[in-house]
């Protein structure tokens, strides 16, 4: 894969689930991480490693790279990351 189209999101809210979601349809390579406190609605996306999004009325499911909670797997080799 292409380094310019590998990324990592930090934080796995609406706002990071709605980009690792469009970026991942888009071809990207993307991981997700989520700290542990706050992964417990994210379990069904941590097994498929898939987040489908709606656009005006159209789903599409996006295949992630990694969905975790350790921050250093997440981040490894990443040239960029979002916050």
């Amino acid at each position: 894969m292409d380094k310019l189209r590998e990324l990592t999101i930090v934080g796995a809210g609406n706002g990071g689930k709605a980009l690792a979601g469009d970026l991942a349809n888009k071809g990207w390579d993307v991981n997700l991480f989520e700290v542990p406190e706050f992964i417990g609605g994210l379990k069904e996306i941590m097994e498929k490693k898939e987040i489908t999004v709606s656009e005006n009325g159209v789903e599409t499911t996006g295949k992630l790279k990694s969905v975790t909670t350790d921050i250093a797997a997440a981040v490894k080799g990443q040239k960029l990351i979002v916050v």
